[in-house]
């Protein structure tokens, strides 16, 4: 990582794409209405032998901060997609308080900024153009599609995915896009399940 900015977003991919986060849970609409009863401060993210501990005070599917959602990431040696090692990086460059926000940058005054959900889209918009991706096809969104669909890949099953990425139901599901090769094996299941019969079985 060459700069601050970089080590902060880099962070934010990273925990955002394993932890399945909605954007609201670190950014609000405006820079200046950041609310830590709702956004992740840097006191909600806590760093352990195993790895990181996340606690969501608010979520789309609890508003009301009966409970608090706890989300661990297992550190990840020696690989530079370690969640662990893109927080711990980032709060070496930009250390702050544990009441400010999680994910921010230093204004001209030196106090922690939080992101906007506007800056998150332009500075995610701007980093495809430059990876020659398709901005209209990629969002942050699809970082937490992108988690869903790895999990899923990975062998875990709907229940723990709804479970980190704190879907309220199984509706987790429609976040899941399937590899070709997935496709092709669902499609073969269904042939051999059509193969056990024999054709005095059919009408």
């Amino acid at each position: 990582m060459t700069s601050v900015q970089d080590a902060v977003l880099w962070a934010v991919i990273m925990i955002s794409f394993y932890a399945m986060l909605r954007k609201s849970q670190f950014a609000n609409n405006s820079r200046t209405t950041f609310n830590p009863k709702e956004q992740l401060t840097r006191g909600d993210i806590q760093i352990t032998e195993e790895g990181l501990i996340i606690d969501i005070q608010w979520s789309k599917t609890s508003q009301k901060h009966k409970s608090i959602h706890q989300i661990p990431l297992k550190r990840v040696e020696d690989c530079v997609l370690c969640p662990v090692l893109a927080y711990s990086r980032m709060g070496t460059m930009l250390p702050v308080l544990p009441e400010e926000p999680a994910f921010g940058l230093s204004d001209s005054k030196g106090q922690i900024c939080a992101f906007s959900k506007s800056d998150i889209d332009k500075i995610l918009h701007k980093l495809l153009v430059r990876c020659g991706m398709d901005t209209l096809q990629y969002s942050y969104h699809s970082l937490r599609r992108g988690g869903a669909t790895c999990a899923s890949a990975a062998g875990c099953t709907d229940s723990e995915i709804c479970t980190i990425g704190n879907w309220a139901s199984s509706c987790c599901k429609g976040y899941i896009k399937h590899s070709t090769d997935k496709l092709y094996y669902i499609s073969k299941k269904k042939w051999d399940f059509f193969a056990n019969f024999s054709t005095d079985k059919l009408p």
